[in-house]
């Protein structure tokens, strides 16, 4: 069953038992400056990190990570992402929230071995005993995990840069179950966000999802 057929009409999601989706719906890499002389590329090689920290996933210090790499991407043209998307998180139900990160790097052209970097990244004693102890306490907020996650996106960014990758975007976003907004609903269901700057844009759906769905996610996740 794919997440399309999984998916609820909003006045029948039930925040507190059902699922949400997070999915990068489309991805544009902008034209840059290539210096005097030179010309313009027309193609670049992304390379997205999705990182999430959900309140469910705090008793075991979990932060869910997925990657993918997608060469010869035309610049300046969106590139959308076909039936559901690129998965950054669920259909899980999150607790009292979901706290994501997505990075956008250009990959060096010469290397093909970004995924298993990122594995290596998510193993090492930086996160091991660093990042993730951060969220530990007796009741970590939603303070503390923005605080895990935003250091664990500028060490991958500072690492990846290390091995000449450039950072085109970081998109940080708090999707909170119990909304105190009248126009807002849980998770911000149903909406489409984008977010954007001189080098790259996205944009990200949030599907609610019945209860039911067999649907298995596809994120890997580093524990405690």
């Amino acid at each position: 069953m794919s997440i399309l057929d999984a998916r609820i009409p909003i006045e029948d999601f039930d925040a507190h038992q059902d699922k949400i989706a997070l999915m990068l719906k489309s991805l544009t890499v902008r034209t840059k400056d290539s210096g005097v002389g030179k010309k313009s590329r027309r193609y670049s090689e992304p390379y997205i990190i999705g990182l999430s920290i959900a309140e469910s996933g705090l008793g075991n210090q979990q932060i869910n990570f997925v990657e993918d790499y997608f060469p010869n991407t035309r610049i300046n043209q969106k590139k959308e992402f076909l039936a559901n998307g690129l998965r950054i998180f669920g259909p899980e139900n999150p607790g009292q929230f979901l706290i994501f990160d997505i990075l956008v790097m250009e990959s060096d052209e010469k290397e093909r071995k970004n995924g298993e970097r990122l594995r290596q990244i998510m193993d090492s004693t930086e996160v091991k005993s660093g990042i993730l102890p951060m969220l530990s306490s007796i009741n970590p907020t939603a303070e503390v995990a923005v605080a895990a996650l935003k250091a664990l996106s500028g060490l991958i960014a500072g690492q990846m840069k290390a091995n000449r990758d450039d950072e085109l975007l970081r998109v940080h976003g708090t999707l909170l179950r119990d909304v105190m907004d009248t126009d807002s609903h849980p998770y911000h269901v149903g909406k489409l966000i984008t977010d954007a700057n001189d080098a790259a844009e996205v944009e990200v759906s949030i599907f609610a999802v019945k209860k039911s769905d067999r649907h298995q996610k596809q994120t890997e996740s580093v524990t405690g």
